[in-house]
């Protein structure tokens, strides 16, 4: 899975109607712009998302993060809250699958699974069911072509209320 960049450097428009604000409010509607623009992802790792209960499905948001320059990056992944966070956790592990294991030196390993414990000397991976790329595959073009349109909506919904 590969990230994507939208550069909106060159545009001019954009970047005017971006000076009438301060750099809170800036910082305000780029990040409610990206994160509307990703809403599209959300939608489908939610739908995508592997799970006995719903509860790593529930649990995945748009946040948006900035670096030191103050560029931002929306990252659309489960989140850890309240109930989801051994779903959160495992999550990583659907998403990319992990590799069978074999006990050292042919010890066995002791595991718990569900409060009960057993040894075992070979282990199964878990096969790999990807969600987040997928639904970052089938989107990324839609999002590229959205970010603008949502921070110009945000900018006009900022005018129109200041």
């Amino acid at each position: 899975m590969s990230g994507f960049e939208v550069d909106t450097s060159g545009l001019k428009v954009l970047q005017d109607r971006l000076s009438l604000f301060t750099d809170k409010e800036v910082r305000k509607i780029v990040t409610n712009g990206l994160k509307k623009a990703a809403a599209p992802i959300v939608k489908d790792v939610k739908r995508l998302a592997p799970s006995d209960k719903g509860e790593m499905g529930a649990s995945v948001k748009a946040i948006v993060v900035r670096d030191d320059n103050g560029a931002a990056a929306v990252i659309v992944r489960p989140h850890l809250s309240g109930k989801s966070k051994k779903s959160t956790y495992y999550a990583k592990f659907l998403e990319r699958g992990t590799r069978d294991r074999k006990a050292k030196n042919g010890r066995a390993m002791y595991s718990t699974a569900n409060g009960v414990g057993r040894y075992f000397v070979r282990a199964k991976g878990i096969k790999a069911r990807p969600f987040v790329g997928p639904a970052f595959d089938a989107n990324k073009g839609k999002v590229a072509a959205n970010v603008v349109n949502e921070v110009m909506g945000e900018i006009e919904k900022s005018l129109s209320n200041g």
